[in-house]
């Protein structure tokens, strides 16, 4: 694939990111790498620093994209788990598959795993859905109680979702950084 030098405007979190890996830039810059489109906007591949830059497209003299976000950068996330990928690994790792009543594109592949609680916790996974949901249900959690909440993993988080132990950050509780948005770090947001 061929290296392109594209124009960007970067949020802060952007910044601190690539500052982390000693690049750092200004507010506009250029940087060069693979640009690949998908469904949810463009990914601008950094090879040298092994890292992804999501980017949107931007009508600006300044700037071609804003850089809304950064991400592992590896095949290994590109390509999601499959149903059948999904379920060995869950099975290996002592989940059990919930049986479904009508099918698995509306319901989803749900798994449950008994942690000595009144509920088991279960994992529910839409292997056909555009962008790959979960819902994790977490039987017991310390500040939120019982509940479950609609995350969109790569595929390395949704792997450590199902082999790791549930702990702060961990297993059902892998911070997937997808769902949570802060105000001010909005670009469609009038100042």
């Amino acid at each position: 694939m061929n290296q392109k030098t594209v124009t960007l405007k970067t949020i802060r979190r952007v910044r601190q990111a690539l500052a982390r890996r000693d690049v750092f830039v200004e507010e506009y810059c250029t940087l060069t790498g693979i640009i690949t489109r998908s469904e949810r906007g463009y990914t601008l591949l950094l090879p040298k620093i092994d890292l992804n830059v999501f980017l949107r497209p931007l009508r600006s003299k300044s700037a071609t994209y804003i850089a809304v976000g950064t991400g592992p950068a590896g095949n290994s996330n590109l390509e999601p788990l499959s149903e059948e990928e999904f379920l060995s690994l869950a099975l290996a790792h002592g989940w059990e598959q919930r049986p479904n009543s009508k099918n698995v594109g509306t319901e989803g592949i749900a798994i449950v795993r008994d942690v000595g609680m009144k509920k088991p916790e279960c994992l529910t996974y839409w292997p056909d859905s555009p962008n790959k949901k979960v819902r994790p249900y977490l039987p017991d959690h310390p500040k939120a109680g019982a509940g479950q909440n609609y995350k969109t993993p790569t595929r390395d988080q949704l792997i450590r979702m199902i082999t790791e132990k549930t702990a702060p950050g961990k297993g059902l509780r892998t911070h997937t950084s997808t769902g949570y948005r802060r105000r001010k770090d909005d670009p469609t947001r009038k100042k």
